[in-house]
């Protein structure tokens, strides 16, 4: 019962860490399309 709880916590860590990560992405590429107009 515990590892399979740890498996749920990791895989829901890894796909906040991807999250994180993509909206950092779109913000510098929103970045630069301003920059540009």
């Amino acid at each position: 019962m515990m590892i399979e709880y740890l498996d749920v916590m990791i895989v829901y860590y890894m796909n906040v860490v991807v999250d994180v990560d993509f909206l950092s992405n779109v913000d510098r590429l929103v970045g630069k399309l301003m920059e540009k107009n």
